[in-house]
């Protein structure tokens, strides 16, 4: 059984390296994916870690962010993908570029929708509220200000939906939150402005499973 167990699991593996080759993925981009695959684990602190490094880069920070709004926008029986996606926000707030809390400015009314995310497994369990307690804490990084006294609960650990969950520092988004100036976002979906080409002048397709 275990045999069989390895066996379906590298295979599973081999189909997806083949799809991403298909459709000529960027290593950023697969990393980004595999970040917020429907496993029940969450990424590593090695690939978040490797991530928040990459989001420093113009042409990546654009590919991450594609790659994490079109998780934020799936189905309900996706919920897994769109959890791993906001705790993946949540890291890169934390250690990523500081471009990520004015996308989640830019992102509001996406991100305020998922507070409505609900979804029931096959036991009945509620699986919406990881979805709906992850997005209360986006929307409190987005609201923070340098001189508000809004500030995201980040000392509050997220409700468990898978294991080994990454870890985050309070103090860290804090700091990281101080630095950002104020800036107008546009009134815009996050679809609308992630279907322009990227800065390389590129395209890629949407994030897959």
């Amino acid at each position: 059984m275990e045999y069989l167990e390895k066996a379906a699991k590298q295979a599973k593996q081999v189909v997806k390296q083949a799809r991403y080759q298909m459709e000529g993925l960027t290593e950023v981009e697969i990393l980004a994916r595999e970040c917020t695959n429907s496993d029940p684990w969450y990424a590593g602190g090695t690939d978040l870690a490797e991530l928040a490094r990459a989001s420093r880069d113009r042409e990546d920070m654009y590919l991450i962010m594609k790659t994490l709004w079109a998780r934020l926008d799936g189905r309900d029986d996706q919920w897994r993908n769109v959890y791993k996606a906001i705790t993946a926000f949540e890291y890169l707030v934390a250690n990523g570029a500081e471009e990520v809390v004015r996308e989640l400015r830019a992102g509001q009314r996406a991100i305020e929708r998922l507070e409505n995310f609900h979804f029931k497994d096959e036991r009945g369990r509620d699986q919406g509220i990881n979805v709906r307690q992850g997005s209360q804490r986006l929307v409190a990084v987005r609201v923070a200000t340098p001189t508000g006294d809004a500030r995201p609960d980040a000392s509050r650990p997220p409700a468990r939906a898978t294991t080994d969950r990454p870890p985050r520092s309070a103090r860290r988004v804090r700091r990281r939150i101080a630095r950002i100036r104020r800036v107008p976002s546009r009134d815009r979906s996050p679809a609308e402005r992630f279907s322009r080409p990227p800065p390389s002048g590129s395209s890629h397709p949407a994030a897959g499973p």
